[in-house]
């Protein structure tokens, strides 16, 4: 999978919008795993089904000649501001992922404040985010080239990766995936049953 990050001024909109959406009552689905502090590898097992799912479903609804609505955020529930999300563009060639920096959240000493360390900066970075380019853009991002077939197992992965080592999410604590245009759908579950 390449990855890349450039100038994306159509979509920085986005950037600005979405931020403000994670808490919407848009179509969400919130899940839980087990109540156990468990490794990367385990928590990306019990979720990596549930966003690939949703990024699927987001690729059968709305028109992919433009962007509006195909877009997923998955945050932590009660955090809102330990986020990423992405959303589909270049007719579903690519993803634009950006992961949150709080910087548009409450200030220092206020509920719901987040102020990344250094460690995970990098982590973020290891993982292919990009600081962000200006002050019109607010979060780390990343341009994700999908490829034919897309590769949404990688983009799951770094998803989850960039909440569990960044955000702090584990199993147990409620995540809210959100896609607005994907109403939560029972076979969406059914296809997420874990494997023994």
């Amino acid at each position: 999978m390449k990855m890349r990050h450039k100038g994306l001024s159509g979509l920085q909109a986005f950037a600005i919008a979405v931020a403000g959406v994670v808490l919407s009552a848009l179509s969400a689905t919130a899940w839980a795993g087990d109540h156990k502090n468990t490794s990367l590898e385990d928590f990306i097992v019990t979720y990596r089904c549930m966003v690939i799912e949703h990024l699927k479903a987001i690729r059968e609804h709305g028109s992919r000649a433009t962007p509006e609505n195909r877009y997923v955020i998955l945050a932590l529930q009660n955090s809102p501001q330990r986020f990423v999300q992405c959303i589909y563009h270049e007719y579903d060639s690519k993803l634009l992922c950006e992961a949150s920096s709080g910087r548009f959240g409450p200030p220092a000493g206020q509920h719901h404040n987040l102020t990344l360390s250094l460690q995970a900066i990098e982590r973020l970075h290891a993982l292919g985010f990009e600081d962000p380019p200006g002050d019109d853009v607010a979060n780390f991002a990343q341009e994700i080239a999908l490829g034919d077939p897309p590769d949404l197992e990688s983009v799951s992965r770094i998803l989850l990766s960039a909440m569990y080592e960044t955000y702090g999410a584990r199993n147990g604590m409620i995540m809210k995936l959100t896609t607005p245009l994907v109403a939560p759908e029972p076979e969406i579950v059914l296809a997420c049953k874990p494997v023994s």
